[in-house]
């Protein structure tokens, strides 16, 4: 296997980076060609697996966001490196998901969300056996 990146990029006909800088520069002239960007608020979870099958039938690639909690579930880990072995992109959606504890009284507790990220962060690195940025 050809290194998982450079395989996504040529597989999905779409260079990341080139996304990745428009977006950064607000660049949203695509010369108007129409892009569709799916993205699943998905564990993983029992229906995570359905989901990549239909993506792997249409040739088509997703944006998964991860909540820690859910990794906790068995087998949860390698979901989460299927998504990635097929050039899936993710992304990470807090550990809790728990908006009382990450905005109490619906404001922003930055001490609460740092570190519902961070551990999330972790969980995700640990499943995916490298640094994942």
């Amino acid at each position: 296997m050809i290194g998982q990146k450079e395989d996504a990029k040529k597989l999905h006909g779409v260079d990341a980076q080139k996304i990745w800088n428009a977006l950064n520069t607000y660049d949203y002239d695509n010369g108007g060609k129409k892009q569709v960007f799916l993205t699943f608020d998905d564990g993983p979870s029992q229906n995570t697996q359905r989901v990549l099958d239909i993506l792997d039938r249409y040739h088509a690639k997703a944006t998964f966001f991860v909540i820690g909690k859910s990794l906790a579930m068995n087998g949860a880990a390698e979901i989460l490196k299927q998504e990635y072995n097929e050039g899936m992109a993710i992304a990470n959606h807090s550990y809790s998901h728990d908006y009382s504890h990450l905005y109490p009284g619906r404001v922003l507790n930055l001490s609460n969300y740092t570190a519902d990220f961070d551990k999330n962060a972790d969980l995700i690195k640990k499943s995916l056996g490298f640094d994942f940025e």
